[in-house]
């Protein structure tokens, strides 16, 4: 669903076992879910999306928006992920990191590599990101601008699992 605030309409769910997992989808199935973005009118839920769960370190937001005053995808990305961005912005705007794509030469990966220390992660991390950025955005740009054309992409909130943790449960 292309909406942002699933999350607070109740278009997230948690659930403990297989069957809270049935009786969540049962409840979700053919309703409306009524967002900020989507309106009072509401969007249809016709398709689940179930992950298993796992201890949280951290989450970050990372979003891939069109910057209409300069016709361009902008990388927007923040180290308060878990939050509103549209919040963080508001309240934070210095917290929130954007990277300009230019079309004729795509994301660099000197652009992956701000983006990962401007969000904080750890020296260790930063190589890590800039390796899968250099594979992820790139392929996260060419979605957006194939098949998204005039919508946000968003990845959010992107969650780095607690490596001392076990599932939850």
């Amino acid at each position: 669903m292309h909406t942002g605030g699933r999350g607070k309409a109740g278009g997230v769910k948690l659930c403990g076992s297989d069957s809270e997992i049935f009786d969540a989808c049962e409840d979700m199935f053919g309703r409306k879910l009524v967002t900020h973005q989507a309106g009072p009118e509401g969007q249809g839920v016709y398709g689940v999306y179930v992950e298993a769960g796992v201890q949280i370190e951290r989450e970050i937001y990372l979003g891939l928006v069109l910057d209409r005053s300069g016709q361009r995808v902008m990388i927007v990305a923040s180290a308060e992920g878990g939050m509103e961005i549209e919040e963080i912005s508001a309240e934070r705007p210095d917290s929130i990191v954007r990277a300009t794509v230019e079309p004729a030469v795509g994301l660099r990966e000197f652009q992956a590599r701000e983006i990962a220390f401007a969000l904080g992660l750890m020296p260790s991390l930063v190589q890590q990101m800039v390796l899968h950025a250099a594979r992820l955005l790139p392929r996260l740009y060419r979605a957006r601008c194939h098949h998204g054309r005039g919508q946000s992409l968003a990845v959010r909130p992107g969650r780095r699992p607690d490596p001392g943790a076990g599932a939850p449960g």
